[in-house]
């Protein structure tokens, strides 16, 4: 394929099980990537750099268990990155690079990452993020229900979100509109008083 062309979509059920290093290095014009229903076991660093027209990920019902910590944290490659879906795979931690996404969004192009349906227990922090009210504002969907999530309170604490008015700001709310959702659903929260406050300011 030549670097002109700016679609690739695999077909389903291929059993790809990995996306060799510098695959993608030439097609500088792909826009979207779609390889769904395969077998794909990880996602390296590296793999998409230099993919600056790359609008849409699709990689969803794979057997996806780990992300380069680089990947997707650095908010000047993939700057046109919109769509992230990586449902129905078999992560169980997740690093906060959701946010380096997100503040590529706009009000009226936000970004959506799908992260449903994995096994993710674990909110890790490798990258020392820390949000703090003035920093550049997200706008986008992060969805991480069906999950194996105990605490929601996990998430804040781990990935060093305030959830006073940190996760407000967070939020980026005007008016009645959220401009950065956070979905949360699932049947492994634990009924106790853990996230009272979550519960009761959210």
């Amino acid at each position: 394929m030549s670097a002109a062309e700016s679609h690739v979509t695999e077909s389903r059920k291929n059993n790809i099980t990995e996306l060799p290093d510098n695959c993608f290095t030439k097609l500088t014009k792909l826009v979207s990537l779609s390889a769904e229903d395969n077998s794909i076991v990880g996602l390296q660093d590296g793999l998409f750099d230099g993919l600056q027209s790359l609008a849409s990920l699709r990689l969803f019902k794979n057997k996806i268990a780990f992300i380069g910590l680089r990947l997707f944290s650095n908010s000047s490659d993939l700057i046109n990155l919109r769509l992230v879906d990586l449902n129905s795979n078999e992560l169980t931690s997740l690093e906060p690079w959701w946010y380096y996404r997100c503040i590529l969004g706009t009000e009226e192009l936000r970004v959506y990452i799908q992260l449903g349906y994995n096994m993710i227990s674990n909110f890790t922090n490798n990258l020392n993020f820390q949000f703090r009210c003035g920093m550049k504002q997200p706008f986008g969907n992060l969805d991480i229900g069906e999950n194996r999530i105990v605490h929601l309170m996990d998430v804040f604490r781990k990935w060093n979100i305030g959830v006073g008015v940190d996760l407000w700001c967070l939020r980026n709310k005007r008016g009645s509109d959220t401009r950065m959702q956070l979905i949360f659903s699932g049947q492994y929260y634990a009924c106790n008083c853990v996230d009272f406050w979550f519960y009761t300011n959210s």
